[in-house]
């Protein structure tokens, strides 16, 4: 009964799995031995191919040449992530983080592999590290923002008359600074 009751609910399980598959945010291929079985919508979509061109693929075909041997490594070895660099048809470069399982997969062994697009991640360390270069640009001269020549002053008033100075002082104009001290 068992072995009966499975069957009627395969194709109902099947199509709850490929709804599942397609809802996530991250590509999703089943290979055997790098050659591709099939993939989720988000894969296709990460590397601008068609199902129909994906399916028997060499998965290699999709990574960087640097990349390719330590995605094979990947794929005998953990589950630890590795970050590669894959190509799209177009040949953009796409920054990637894969994940490689064993599954079970019509009665034999094969792999899945798990790819998030770092695309914005590395947009944002690059914002970051250019960020950290102008505020280390910047640190050095910050104290001298309150200071014109002997004079200290963070007031806003402080901050017009340093203006004015400057302005005057690259005029050809004779000035006469007078007020009060302190």
């Amino acid at each position: 009964w068992a072995a009966h009751h499975s069957r009627l609910h395969f194709p109902e399980q099947n199509l709850r799995f490929r709804t599942l598959a397609e809802a996530t945010l991250e590509g999703i291929i089943l290979h055997d031995q790098g050659r591709i079985l099939d993939a989720n919508q988000m894969a296709l979509d990460l590397f601008g191919m068609e199902r129909e061109a994906m399916r028997d693929a060499d998965l290699s075909s999709l990574i960087c040449e640097p990349f390719r041997a330590s995605v094979t490594a990947l794929s005998a070895a953990t589950d630890q992530p590795l970050e590669i660099e894959g190509c799209r048809r177009d040949g953009t470069l796409i920054p990637l983080e894969m994940h490689v399982r064993k599954l079970r997969y019509q009665g034999r062994e094969i792999q899945i592999a798990v790819l998030r697009d770092l695309s914005w991640k590395k947009r944002i360390e690059a914002e970051n590290a250019k960020l950290q270069r102008e505020n280390l640009a910047l640190k050095p001269t910050s104290h001298e923002r309150y200071r014109f020549g002997a004079i200290i002053g963070k007031s806003l008033a402080m901050q017009d008359v340093y203006e004015l100075i400057a302005a005057a002082a690259a005029s050809e104009f004779h000035v006469v600074i007078y007020g009060e001290s302190g």
